[in-house]
């Protein structure tokens, strides 16, 4: 059986409407487009090519890489007393070296405090850079979870080990996590580190030494 075919005059376009007289179907010299709000349904199988466009950032049922920040530490800081922690809530900002740029709208920041833009699964990094003159035994650094808003639980922790053989030893570590994030005014993050003398944290304004990672992985 030979195909339809339904082809607007050289002069035209085709236009499908629905039934309230509004366009769902516009053709052009070459391809068409498909009104916005327009629902396609679910196919069973099949691939989508030459597309062009961008993905919002609150686009639902998409599991592709949406939301990217990254943060740092832009000077030193000694952490003191053995044993105490030391939050990070100063001297932060938003990578803006020449190569960088945050994908999606970002995280937002108060005081140290991290907010999330949108819910999802979140992996959350945190790489710590230390350095002491006097050595140290540890440094242990975490990241603090908050779904209430108010009540943090510390959710991943790792450890560098110093160097009581010489002096100015430097260290640095990764540690990171994978977050449900179910609600964008209760669930925040914080860092922290933890160290068994005082020690230099180390912050750069034009490198990152000490700097958090926010991705977005998938819906919550």
């Amino acid at each position: 059986m030979a195909n339809m075919i339904i082809k607007p005059a050289a002069d035209g376009n085709l236009v499908l409407q629905d039934r309230a007289g509004g366009a769902v179907l516009t053709t052009a010299a070459t391809g068409a487009t498909i009104a916005d709000g327009i629902a396609l349904g679910t196919p069973a199988s099949g691939v989508l090519t030459n597309m062009t466009g961008a993905i919002g950032s609150t686009v639902t049922g998409f599991t592709g890489i949406k939301e990217y920040d990254e943060w740092r530490l832009t000077s030193d800081f000694t952490s003191g007393t053995s044993g105490a922690q030391y939050y990070l809530t100063a001297n932060l900002e938003r990578v803006d070296t020449a190569g960088f740029q945050k994908l999606g709208t970002g995280m937002g920041e108060s005081s140290g405090i991290f907010s999330f833009p949108t819910t999802g699964y979140w992996r959350v990094s945190f790489c710590v850079r230390c350095t002491d003159n006097a050595r140290f035994d540890y440094n242990r650094p975490h990241i603090w979870l908050t779904t209430d808003g108010s009540n943090y639980v510390a959710m991943i922790t790792g450890c560098l080990g110093g160097d009581r053989s010489a002096g100015d030893p430097e260290r640095s570590t990764m540690i990171e996590g994978v977050f449900d994030i179910t609600s964008t005014t209760n669930c925040k993050v914080k860092f922290s580190t933890q160290n068994s003398d005082p020690v230099t944290i180390n912050g750069n304004s034009s490198i990152s030494e000490t700097y958090f990672t926010f991705m977005r992985i998938g819906d919550t």
